[in-house]
């Protein structure tokens, strides 16, 4: 079952498919956790169905059950989670394509985390595009759309996914997972409106150590606290700049409050601002390339990170 959030996406692709009006290229893009792999799962799953029903698969045909079995033959399912997506995935992609489908009728192909296809990978894709195939339908996802070229965006139907009603979606993730002993308003916003990756803080075990990391941010921020307990405590939390740029928001929100109370210079408030902009576009740029930093690279790199706010918060 879907999360309440998501079915209005799926009741328009659904309805654009019953109309004759679906597009052969679907993205769907958001923060990472807002639902998409779920998404663009039940779709896939309907697109294959043998059966015409209303959202869901039937669940019963020979499509289905080697759908859940997870070995569909008219399904390719290409993932840049570990790696950048090559040109010889793409290739493979269009030697998918070019098949005869196996049980007569559509093909899917999923390409998950698009975003992270090299250039000549993207080229490769357009004539795919651009010379759409019969019953043959991709279904592109992305946590960073500005990542992706505007080739591949201009030639696929977007749909930005995100949670429009938060109290809808508080209410299902304590649906979810035990949260009795936690805010789970605070634990969204600090998600970035992610409502997976809260459910996988709780199922890991993380809530405690984000609490943490919290106190850490503030001490540190203050200045009553050196990088080094911080930096160790990041390093065992792969969202945890996610949670730095949250507290980071807050921050300078209630400087600039402060300061525009207390002066209501304007001038020196395009100062925080700037400084503010400088620091979560530094944070965004190593989210990019977190995937990248294994090991000692990685603290090295968040080591730096921490460095240069350091830095920006001094020229303040």
């Amino acid at each position: 079952m879907l999360a309440p959030w998501l079915l209005s996406f799926a009741e328009q692709v659904f309805e654009n498919r019953k109309n004759g009006r679906l597009h052969h290229a679907l993205l769907f893009y958001g923060t990472k956790g807002v639902g998409k792999a779920p998404l663009s799962q039940q779709i896939s799953a309907q697109l294959l169905c043998s059966a015409d029903l209303y959202l869901t698969p039937c669940g019963n045909c020979q499509s289905c059950t080697l759908f859940s079995a997870g070995n569909h033959p008219d399904l390719l399912i290409i993932d840049g989670a570990e790696k950048s997506i090559g040109v010889d995935e793409v290739r493979a992609i269009t030697e998918f394509i070019n098949k005869t489908s196996q049980l007569k009728n559509n093909k899917v192909v999923r390409i998950i985390n698009a975003e992270k296809m090299s250039e000549s990978a993207a080229n490769a894709l357009l004539k795919n595009l651009e010379e759409p195939s019969a019953k043959v339908y991709l279904i592109l996802t992305s946590s960073d759309i500005s990542q992706l070229s505007a080739t591949i965006t201009s030639r696929c139907t977007k749909h930005r996914i995100n949670i429009t009603d938060k109290a809808n979606a508080i209410e299902w993730i304590k649906s979810q997972v035990n949260t009795a002993n936690y805010n789970v308003t605070e634990l969204l916003a600090l998600s970035g409106d992610a409502p997976y990756k809260v459910i996988d803080w709780a199922e890991q075990g993380r809530i405690e150590l984000i609490y943490q990391i919290i106190e850490h941010i503030k001490h540190w921020l203050n200045g009553s606290e050196s990088n080094e307990k911080l930096l160790t405590l990041l390093a065992q939390l792969p969202d945890g700049v996610t949670i730095l740029m949250n507290q980071l928001s807050l921050y300078f929100y209630q400087r600039l409050t402060e300061q525009h109370n207390q002066t209501q210079e304007l001038a020196n408030e395009s100062c925080y601002f700037e400084s503010f902009s400088s620091i979560i576009e530094q944070c965004l740029q190593f989210v990019r390339n977190e995937q990248h930093a294994v090991g000692l690279n990685h603290n090295m790199q968040l080591r730096s990170l921490l460095y240069k706010i350091e830095r920006t918060l001094c020229r303040e």
